[in-house]
């Protein structure tokens, strides 16, 4: 339900290794600082869920190559989000809010609104509920200026699975049937079957067996059409 945590196998994480190798090799040899940082935003990115450690050493190099503000609010978020794997929350709600105060002063929108969504995963996992919806309605602010949809998508289930966890299921639907508008501007099928999933789910709760059963049917009927693509895919 959230994005932020994810399970990486085994083979995925050879090749990872692989490519972390390689890349090291290749930041090794650039002589140009900036060339150098964006870089380590690759490693980074290449690390984060298999080797979190080291995530965070790379992060902690970048900060040091730091010249200008976006790079020291990029390095910060980094750092947050090497925490945030590593389940250290509040660790990484205080990089967070270094790096959101740099994007703020920025006025860079699409980065506020990436940090206050990662502010409103970390504080979901936390427990805090409340301040974890708070940050996501600020994120969603800053995403609805740009109309930045699979963030906004992103969001709108989160909050769905946030109220269905609290039990409060009229609040969830909402937020639900929100993220089946923008996942059908989208396009995006994979995601619609897991709202379906999650609106049956809502209904059941409530007792109204007739939509329950409307969305878990339109759930497998739309995961059954996707096997289906991808198994007529896998033959071309």
């Amino acid at each position: 339900k959230f994005f932020i945590l994810c399970i990486v196998y085994l083979s995925i994480s050879l090749s990872i290794v692989a490519q972390t190798d390689s890349s090291e090799k290749y930041v090794e040899s650039l002589s140009d600082n900036f060339k150098k940082f964006d870089a380590y935003n690759d490693l980074i990115s290449l690390t984060l869920s298999t080797a979190p450690n080291k995530s965070y050493n790379y992060a902690t190099i970048q900060l040091a190559l730091a010249e200008v503000d976006s790079q020291f609010a990029r390095a910060n978020l980094n750092i947050g989000l090497s925490y945030d794997y590593r389940l250290k929350f509040d660790s990484a709600i205080f990089y967070y809010n270094i790096a959101l105060e740099r994007y703020n002063q920025l006025g860079n929108v699409f980065w506020m609104g990436q940090t206050y969504l990662n502010l409103g995963i970390v504080n979901y996992y936390k427990g805090d509920f409340d301040k974890s919806v708070e940050h996501y309605y600020n994120a969603i602010a800053m995403f609805d200026s740009i109309n930045y949809l699979p963030s906004i998508s992103s969001i709108y289930i989160n909050l769905g699975s946030l109220f269905q966890e609290k039990q409060d299921y009229n609040r969830s639907l909402y937020f639900l049937r929100k993220a089946i508008e923008v996942n059908k501007q989208l396009n995006d099928s994979s995601s619609l079957a897991a709202i379906y999933n999650n609106l049956g789910i809502n209904y059941k709760k409530l007792n109204k067996t007739d939509s329950a059963i409307y969305f878990y049917e339109a759930s497998i009927k739309l995961k059954k059409l996707l096997n289906e693509e991808s198994s007529l895919a896998s033959t071309l």
